[in-house]
């Protein structure tokens, strides 16, 4: 199926939304070798507000010169009209979802591009939203091929790859990983330590849902390899810290 765009930012304008528009315009003027060869990707970004998403195509212009802002779509989306998430996510093939807490804003998002056969990915570190999402729409996810992939950011990242470096490097001893603890430390400045108002707000939320999350765990059958066809990977993938089973899981697949 052919689509308007290869990769759409919704919540564009909001703080980690904004940064990771700045951050994908540096890739791409660096021309970095992990994107694909040949055309441009098309890149468009998304939110409830046009002149605030100009604004933001304003500012990568200015802060990342050496990108062609010019080559910026705009999309208007609004997590409480469900026909405009679901054009939204027709319209590309990779959704880059940075618009929480998602445990408020986010299952509207997933469930359209579940719909529209969209990938998608979050930054989110809110383990019920996670936990529901797989619940919810992994065996459809999986059924048609489209993959779920939270906390694509610094909630889970550093620790999976640090998983995976350990997995790695045990099996090439001819040793087997049945356990990794992974450890980090914060060093901030003479100011102290400081968060954004929503990374705030979706911890107080996490909090909140303790209960929630402990029942559903508990109600979760045992993961399978729900894949289906040639990509065993189409499926809600949960990451979570570097301390879930999962991750050896995948690693294999």
């Amino acid at each position: 199926m052919s689509r308007q765009f290869d990769i759409v930012i919704f919540g564009a304008t909001g703080f980690t939304g904004a940064l990771t528009a700045l951050a994908l315009a540096r890739l791409l003027a660096q021309r970095h070798p992990a994107l694909p060869v040949g055309a441009p990707l098309r890149v468009a970004l998304a939110g409830r507000s046009a002149a605030r998403l100009a604004a933001l195509v304003a500012r990568v212009g200015d802060e990342v010169p050496a990108f062609d802002a010019s080559l910026l779509s705009v999309v208007i989306a609004d997590t409480t009209d469900a026909l405009s998430l679901r054009a939204m996510a027709a319209s590309t093939r990779v959704l880059l979802s940075a618009a929480g807490p998602y445990r408020l804003l986010g299952e509207p998002v997933v469930a359209a591009c579940v719909a529209e056969r969209t990938h998608y990915l979050d930054v989110t570190g809110e383990p019920y939203f996670m936990e529901k999402m797989e619940r919810d729409y992994g065996e459809e996810a999986a059924r048609h091929g489209v993959l779920v992939v939270s906390s694509c950011g610094f909630d889970s990242i550093p620790a999976d790859l640090g998983v995976v470096f350990a997995v790695e490097a045990l099996r090439r001893a001819n040793c087997v990983a049945t356990e990794v603890e992974s450890f980090l430390t914060l060093t901030t400045g003479p100011l102290g330590f400081g968060a954004h108002f929503a990374t705030f707000e979706s911890a107080v939320l996490g909090v909140g849902s303790a209960d929630e999350l402990r029942a559903a765990e508990k109600a979760r059958s045992p993961r399978e390899d729900v894949g289906t066809g040639d990509d065993p990977l189409a499926t809600v993938v949960p990451s979570g810290d570097g301390s879930d089973e999962a991750a050896g899981e995948y690693l294999n697949d």
